[in-house]
C-alpha cells in the first residue's frame, strides 16, 4: 500500500487526467442504464436478514445503445435487491435474453445465460461477496462449444485487527 500511495504522489497532473478519464469511458454504459431498461418494484424480501426492495429490469424494446458495454447489458434482463436502509444493492440476478459476441466474434454466448451475485452484512458494518454463481453455454473460435456452471461461496470473514504507532523523527533521539 505504502508503495501505491508513493507512486500516486509522483504522478504528474497530466497523469492523474489520464486515469480519470480512462474511469469515465470504464463507466460510461452506466450513464444509458435508465434509458435502456425498463424498471419496476416488485415488494420487499429480506436478504442477509435485512429488508430489500426488489426491482426488475426488462430491456426497453427498440432502444439502440450507444456504448459498447451497453450493449452487452441491453441483451439481458435481471433483478437487483437493494438495501432499504443503506441504498446499496445486495443481490443480482441477470439472463441472457439475446446472444452476445466478444473479441471480434470469437465468443458468443447463447441466450440463457444467467450470473447471480449476492452480497452479505459482516460484523454489521460493510457489505462483503457472499456467493457468485455464472451458467453459460456458447462457442468460442466458432467451434469449441462453451458448457460451463461456477459457483462460488465467501465465507468465515473475520475482522482484522492491527496496532499501529506514530513515530516522527524526534521521538528517536
Amino acid at each position: 500500500m505504502d508503495k501505491e500511495i508513493e507512486q500516486r504522489k509522483r504522478e504528474s497532473e497530466d497523469d492523474k487526467a489520464k486515469i480519470e478519464k480512462r474511469r469515465r469511458e470504464q463507466r460510461k454504459f452506466l450513464d444509458e442504464i435508465p434509458e435502456e431498461f425498463n424498471f419496476q418494484l416488485l415488494g420487499v424480501e429480506d436478504v442477509s436478514g435485512k429488508p430489500a426492495w426488489v426491482i426488475t429490469a426488462d430491456p426497453r424494446p427498440g432502444y439502440q445503445p450507444k456504448d459498447r458495454g451497453a450493449k452487452v447489458i441491453a441483451k439481458m434482463r435481471g433483478k437487483v435487491w437493494i438495501d432499504q436502509s443503506e441504498y446499496q444493492w445486495v443481490k443480482i440476478e441477470a439472463e441472457a435474453v439475446g446472444s452476445m459476441s466478444f473479441g471480434l466474434g470469437m465468443v458468443k454466448i447463447n441466450p440463457g445465460a444467467t450470473v447471480r451475485f449476492e452480497q452479505t452484512r459482516v460484523n454489521d458494518e460493510v457489505w462483503l461477496p457472499a456467493s457468485a454463481s455464472i451458467r453459460v453455454d456458447g462457442r468460442a473460435a466458432l467451434f469449441v462449444g462453451i458448457h460451463d456452471e461456477i459457483d462460488m461461496r465467501f465465507r468465515d470473514y473475520r475482522k482484522f485487527q492491527a496496532e499501529s504507532q506514530m513515530v516522527t523523527g524526534d521521538e528517536s533521539k
